[in-house]
C-alpha cells in the first residue's frame, strides 16, 4: 500500500512537471496541471458538441440564405432589364406621332369624298376654273403601301393605272362622281413619298 500511495504521488508529480494529467472518472475526467485540478463532466462536452453542430447548421442555413437572396436579386435585376429592353423595342415598333393637318382648303373645293393618307402634309395648293391641285409630301412613307391605301378606297373608280416600279413611281386616274375626274400622283422620294393630287371639274 504504500509503495502504491509512493508510486501514485510520484506519477502526480511528474503530470504537473511535465504540464497535465487527465484521469478518467464515469461522469467525466479529471485534469490536474500546474494551473490547478479540473473536473470535466461528458455531459458538458456533449452539449458542447451539440451546440457546434448547431452553430454549423445554423451557418449553412443563413449561406443558402444568402445565396437565394442574391440570386432573386439577379433574377429581378435581369427581368427589369429585359422589361425595360422589351420596351424600347415596342417603342420603336410604333409609328412616329405627326401633327394633325387641315386638309378642308383641298376637301371642301371637291364635292366628292376623297382620301388623303395619314401624315401627308401640304406642301401647296392651286385653284382655277378648271381644276385643283394640292402637292403633299408623306414622311416617311412607302409608295406602294399609299397606293394600295388609294386602290382600297377608290376600287372600282380606278379608271387607269401607269406603273413603274424601277422608278417607284405610278399615276391612278379615277372618276369620283359625276362632278369630274382625279389625276393622283405617287413618287417614292429617299425615305418619303411626293404625292400630287389634281381634280379636274366636269364642263
Amino acid at each position: 500500500m504504500r509503495k502504491f500511495l509512493i508510486g501514485l504521488c510520484l506519477f502526480i508529480m511528474t503530470g504537473l512537471l511535465v504540464g497535465c494529467v487527465s484521469i478518467p472518472l464515469n461522469d467525466g475526467v479529471l485534469k490536474m496541471s500546474s494551473e490547478g485540478i479540473e473536473f470535466v463532466n461528458n455531459e458538458s462536452d456533449e452539449n458542447n458538441s451539440e451546440s457546434d453542430e448547431t452553430n454549423n447548421v445554423n451557418n449553412e442555413s443563413d449561406e443558402q440564405a444568402e445565396q437565394t437572396e442574391e440570386t432573386d436579386e439577379n433574377t429581378e435585376g435581369s427581368d427589369s432589364v429585359q422589361s425595360e429592353e422589351n420596351e424600347e423595342a415596342t417603342s420603336d415598333a410604333k409609328p412616329s406621332a405627326c401633327e394633325e393637318q387641315d386638309y378642308s382648303d383641298v376637301t371642301d373645293s371637291i364635292d366628292a369624298e376623297i382620301f388623303i393618307p395619314n401624315c401627308a402634309i401640304i406642301n401647296s395648293v392651286n385653284k382655277n376654273s378648271s381644276y385643283v391641285s394640292a402637292d403633299f409630301i408623306v414622311e416617311p412613307g412607302d409608295w406602294e403601301e399609299i397606293l394600295n391605301e388609294y386602290k382600297e378606297f377608290l376600287g372600282e373608280k380606278v379608271q387607269g393605272e401607269n406603273k413603274n416600279i424601277q422608278s417607284q413611281f405610278v399615276r391612278l386616274d379615277a372618276v369620283l362622281s359625276d362632278e369630274g375626274r382625279s389625276q393622283i400622283t405617287i413618287q417614292q422620294d429617299e425615305e418619303n413619298v411626293g404625292l400630287s393630287y389634281i381634280h379636274y371639274y366636269s364642263n
